[in-house]
């Protein structure tokens, strides 16, 4: 089991991977190494990994390489919502990666701080590799909201919030460091999970309508 494993970062970064990055790409239907690994159990394992990268994250991250493997592994993850656009994959990343994050701006930035002015390339190549998982984490919130769904609705804001923090808390490192120009921050349009813009009435419309719902959720 990977949570008892002594280097449970190394395994689980071979693990998703080599066994499970091809089920979750529709390029296999199972694991010859891991029999138990195919498509009945995919979103049970996709969810378990999730929540021990997460738990792994928050309490044994140390080192750069920690982080550095990490990121990887929740890109190979986060990255499933574009095969897969169901509630069982979308909640989970909702609700770990943001776990995730949090964990990355307590214990990663700090590092990142000590080690910029020596290992500065190193360390924007890491933000950037991050970046592309908080990309597909914002699509995920215009997900939640295009497609009505208060389940959802009620695990974005906190989301919503932590990549805030991230984009504040980047932005602030890097402009104590001179370096604003190395990192590029664009205005993020509203995305499906495939990456297509949606179109903005039609978000508007859907939007006011979830928050509508939402709210009647809360007060009933």
């Amino acid at each position: 089991m990977l949570q008892y494993s002594s280097d449970i970062g190394e395994r689980m970064e071979s693990y998703v991977n080599d066994e499970l990055s091809p089920i979750l790409s529709n390029q296999a239907t199972s694991s010859a190494a891991f029999p138990t690994l195919n498509k009945h159990t995919l979103t049970l394992q996709f969810r378990v990994l999730l929540e021990t990268l997460a738990n792994h994250v928050r309490s044994s991250a140390k080192s750069f390489d920690d982080w550095d493997g990490a990121v990887h592994v929740l890109h190979s993850l986060v990255s499933a919502l574009r095969f897969h656009q169901t509630k069982p994959f979308v909640l989970p990343v909702v609700k770990y990666s943001r776990m995730f994050l949090e964990a990355f701006l307590k214990n990663c930035m700090p590092l990142l701080d000590r080690l910029f002015k020596n290992e500065r390339a190193e360390c924007i190549r890491l933000l950037k590799d991050i970046q592309q998982s908080t990309r597909l984490m914002q699509h995920v919130c215009s997900y939640s909201k295009i497609h009505k769904d208060t389940v959802l609705a009620r695990q974005v804001p906190a989301l919503k919030r932590s990549l805030e923090a991230f984009v504040y808390r980047v932005k602030t490192m890097l402009a104590l460091n001179d370096a604003v120009d190395a990192f590029w921050f664009g205005v993020l349009k509203n995305r499906n999970l495939t990456g297509e813009e949606i179109d903005q009435v039609l978000w508007k419309k859907n939007n006011a309508v979830l928050t509508s719902e939402v709210k009647h959720f809360f007060s009933s």
